[in-house]
């Protein structure tokens, strides 16, 4: 059992290390963007933050209908996978209410950071 389970945790890291390398890709916005998506409905709800937060201001871009004209950046893409449950007419998994309250926290304090580098006060 314990073979199995050191072969599973294996398995485990080098399908996220693939998953890195998918969102990180320079050749195709489309891979980006489905490596995206299977971070909204494959990774724990406690982890979405952290794997989406680096991504706020990227401002690589693709087209969510494929020609249709309907151009996005990631960084405009991250934040809405982390607060929509409607994508294009496909549901999300509902995130528990106390992680999404935590997420809506750190996008708070993302934008008082923000402002205060930019010369605003509270």
């Amino acid at each position: 059992p314990l073979q199995t389970l050191q072969h599973s945790h294996h398995q485990v890291r080098s399908e996220l290390k693939q998953l890195v390398v998918m969102i990180n890709s320079n050749q195709s916005a489309y891979l980006r963007g489905m490596g995206f998506m299977y971070i909204r409905f494959c990774q724990p709800p406690s982890d979405l933050w952290a794997w989406l937060e680096p991504y706020l201001d990227d401002e690589d871009t693709v087209d969510q209908r494929s020609g249709g004209g309907d151009e996005l950046s990631f960084g405009q893409i991250a934040p809405e996978m982390l607060t929509k449950l409607d994508w294009y007419g496909t549901l999300f998994l509902r995130i528990p209410v106390p992680i999404q309250k935590d997420i809506d926290e750190k996008f708070c304090e993302r934008n008082r950071l923000a402002l205060e580098s930019q010369g605003y006060e509270e």
